[in-house]
């Protein structure tokens, strides 16, 4: 359909009735049902009961929302950052997301924490390679650039609460939340005995001092949306960032 941006489609298969969540203003149209109405942010409305007049047709049917997309950018400085997004992206692939930076000629490499990488491989590949596959919200990642820049990712806000599955040992994690928050973030990882410490891009931790201190030390502050943070565990487990 021509009829403006499409934020966010949502597809369902033969159903008698089926509740749809429209995280943007717009209005909608759906594959053989009636054009037009109005879904409020982050409203949840029946199909059936919105759409009335219009016949049920079994088979796949699309809801798009015509809206615009919400933006975030994140200050990167030169050399090593650790970044996140409280976004989905338009286009979750990570070199769709990046591709600002390579084509201002500033990015070098972005790692995630299981060693993946998005980088340029010279001859005979002689192309840029993305082994992350697509952006999350959950994970956090090192990005190298050669000059201070921003990135700006275009998408819909990230649902919360968010659940951020942590393996044992180090983890990068985003901060999916469009407000910072403080130590409460991490605190039921401190109290189930599971944490051992928290850092940010700057070398600044979260971590447990031994005599003569003998309590936690938050050296990092607040979290930020746009800020990716390593952490390391002592068990498999989740964080939820609410």
């Amino acid at each position: 359909y021509d009829y403006g941006i499409v934020l966010k489609s949502t597809s369902f298969d033969n159903f008698l009735n089926k509740n749809i969540v429209c995280s943007n203003s717009g209005k909608t149209k759906v594959d053989l049902f009636c054009e037009g109405g109005t879904i409020s942010s982050s409203t949840t409305r029946n199909l059936l009961n919105t759409q009335k007049g219009c016949g049920l047709v079994y088979g796949k049917h699309y809801l798009y929302c015509d809206a615009s997309w919400d933006v975030q950018t994140i200050h990167l400085q030169k050399g090593w950052n650790l970044f996140s997004s409280y976004l989905i992206p338009k286009n979750p692939d990570m070199l769709a997301v990046l591709q600002p930076l390579i084509d201002a000629g500033v990015l070098i490499k972005v790692q995630a924490d299981n060693g993946f990488a998005v980088e340029f491989l010279p001859s005979p590949v002689n192309r840029w390679i993305n082994e992350i596959g697509d952006f999350s919200p959950t994970e956090g990642y090192d990005i190298k650039v050669s000059s201070d820049v921003d990135l700006i990712i275009e998408g819909s806000i990230a649902q919360l609460p968010f659940v951020i599955d942590l393996n044992t040992g180090w983890n990068f994690i985003g901060f999916p939340n469009v407000m910072r928050d403080g130590l409460e973030v991490v605190l039921p990882l401190i109290d189930a005995g599971i944490l051992v410490k928290v850092q940010d891009e700057k070398g600044n931790t979260i971590e447990y001092l031994p005599q003569p201190i003998n309590q936690w030390i938050n050296r990092i502050g607040d979290f930020y949306p746009g800020e990716g943070y390593k952490i390391n565990v002592k068990t498999n487990s989740e964080l939820i960032i609410s």
